[in-house]
């Protein structure tokens, strides 16, 4: 039996996970399989994290390349990942204020309804994701929020007959909804 099929039987793992482990130098706390999630990839750890943040504080929150090069066996998106997702303290979750809202349609006017990572720079603790679904959801003067009148209701009653559970098209035929 190969050295590749021991290891593997010995320690259940794939032929990638094995590959990269036996290409790596990383030690063996980095490949233990008790530090693995569902999906192969091994879970952070506090020193990584710090780790993170310091290169982060170092090159910013937008050159991931050099950033990840920190953490060797780390990617671009998984340090992007787990930067906003879960370390960056300064993003803002919670409800929009008045004055935000103001911004974003000023923002809007000005770089136009595709430019979100740069508006979001205006916006302390806010990404263009959450600017974007803002702007879209609540903001855009173009969406009709108030009820639904007789003529939509057979609008989609019709195309419902005509194209059946093809709900993107129906959408298309309802501009504002």
């Amino acid at each position: 039996m190969s050295v590749l099929a021991l290891f593997k039987l010995s320690h259940n793992f794939n032929k990638t996970q094995i590959q990269v482990v036996m290409t790596s130098e990383i030690t063996h706390s980095y490949y233990n399989p008790n530090n693995m999630n569902d999906f192969g990839n091994q879970n952070w750890t506090q020193e990584e994290d710090d780790i993170l943040k310091e290169a982060v504080a170092k090159s910013g929150d937008h050159d991931w390349k050099t950033i990840s090069s920190a953490l060797h066996h780390r990617t671009e998106i998984e340090c992007y990942n787990r930067w906003h997702n879960s370390i960056n303290t300064v993003q803002v979750k919670g409800a929009w204020s008045p004055e935000e809202d103001a911004l974003v349609l000023k923002l809007v006017k000005e770089y136009g309804p595709k430019k979100w990572s740069q508006i979001a720079k205006h916006l302390h603790g806010r990404i263009g994701k959450q600017c974007r679904e803002r702007w879209l959801n609540h903001l855009n003067p173009v969406v009709t929020k108030g009820e639904w009148t007789e003529e939509e209701d057979r609008a989609i009653l019709l195309s419902h007959q005509a194209n059946g559970n093809k709900w993107a098209t129906l959408a298309n035929q309802l501009p504002g909804r």
